[in-house]
């Protein structure tokens, strides 16, 4: 099913009129940034500016002032949203979007679509999806990069966007079946700097002549960081309870040590 609905001419189909409005959109384009949606729009950035009188700190949930009905209202009209396939352009609203979409598409709520053909084959069982403040329980408190307490992003408009709360053994498992995934795949001819949900790029020293595939983020108190090189067959992640401002500069450190070891050890057990 998921092979049918993420093709290539597969476009998104909705039954209450907004498809009018993006319907040069298709699953894919969504996948990989190319949709023409903005990142945010700005019609609901006002939105939370309004709602919040503009004090919003940065250790609040921008996110607690958006509702599902915000989305659907932004179709209506679809300002300052590019034509699809004509550029590349990172967007938390096309993802949250696409996380309604495929409710739509299959009458499943996102929660249990996730839970069943990614969480409980991979027995991810750490994982979840938190939308509620008891969700929460359990879960470490989170800080800003100036070590202040931050509240828990709760998000119950765009949360397939980024709402789920997972531990670095989850995650293992996760990347594990990725890099059996693409055993014996041909990478060469990927020329794209953005894949089907990962960032893609070759561009360190100990990844040439491989391709890297990595995702970052970041909330409040958290951030995280995700990479995997399938011709080496090595990936790590790193999550941390602190919002560390550019995880990028950070994890390909990070990157370039593990990278390292891995060559060494790859070397050592094949002598």
């Amino acid at each position: 099913h998921s092979s049918r609905l993420f093709g290539r001419q597969n476009f998104i189909k909705m039954h209450n009129g907004y498809t009018n409005n993006f319907k040069d959109v298709t699953y894919r384009n969504i996948l990989n940034h190319t949709s023409g949606f903005p990142n945010i729009p700005s019609e609901i950035i006002q939105k939370i500016e309004e709602r919040s009188n503009n004090e919003l700190e940065e250790n609040k949930n921008p996110y607690q002032y958006i509702c599902k009905e915000d989305i659907f209202e932004y179709l209506e009209n679809c300002n300052h949203k590019k034509p699809a396939g004509t550029s590349k352009e990172y967007s938390n609203f096309a993802y949250g979007l696409l996380g309604h979409l495929l409710e739509l598409e299959t009458g499943k709520c996102f929660k249990n679509l996730v839970e069943e053909h990614l969480f409980v084959p991979l027995k991810m069982n750490n994982t979840r999806l938190y939308l509620k403040k008891e969700d929460y329980r359990g879960v470490i408190p989170g800080y800003t990069k100036d070590n202040i307490l931050a509240e828990m992003w709760l998000d119950e408009s765009m949360y397939a966007a980024g709402a789920y709360v997972t531990t670095v053994e989850d995650m293992a498992k996760y990347l594990k079946a990725i890099l059996k995934k693409c055993e014996g795949k041909n990478f060469d001819e990927i020329q794209n700097k953005i894949a089907l949900g990962w960032q893609l790029e070759n561009e360190f020293p100990l990844v040439k002549p491989y391709k890297n595939f990595w995702h970052d983020g970041k909330s409040g108190g958290f951030s995280t960081y995700v990479s995997f090189v399938p011709e080496r067959k090595f990936a790590f992640a790193i999550l941390t309870n602190k919002n560390l401002g550019n995880t990028f500069m950070f994890s390909k450190r990070i990157e370039s040590l593990a990278m390292r070891m891995s060559y060494i050890i790859n070397k050592a057990t094949k002598k």
